[in-house]
């Protein structure tokens, strides 16, 4: 599940200002949250259709095509966010990503040219 959170929140922050990331994320999370409701409750109704269980004379099996069919479902769920994700380019998000410098190495480089200056 990492390798789908993780891209897609970095994926849907980057084009927000850092004074409204606490905004975004709210909505990001409740988003995420919501679609995993969504997908209990289509998993679940596919199931309660087709039927999970079936009623012999003196005793109840065990109805296999409910799952088999819940997991077709979800297997086209899964199928659908490919083609959602693929869709997204990146191209879109780099204009407005900035690279971030790391601070120890902007203080090496202010500390170089002081001992370049010593050493000559």
């Amino acid at each position: 599940m990492a390798f789908v959170f993780i891209p897609s929140q970095a994926a849907s922050m980057a084009t927000i200002t850092k004074a409204r990331t606490g905004q975004a994320s709210s909505i990001f999370n409740a988003g995420k949250q919501l679609g995993g409701a969504i997908g209990v409750a289509l998993l679940s109704a596919v199931l309660a259709a087709v039927g999970p269980t079936q009623e012999e004379a003196v005793h109840v099996d065990v109805h296999l095509t409910a799952y088999h069919d819940a997991f077709l479902a979800a297997a086209a769920a899964a199928t659908l966010a490919v083609a959602v994700a693929l869709a997204i380019h990146d191209a879109d998000a780099s204009t407005t990503m900035t690279r971030r410098r790391n601070p120890r190495a902007a203080e090496r480089q202010a500390e170089e040219p002081a001992v370049a200056a010593k050493d000559g």
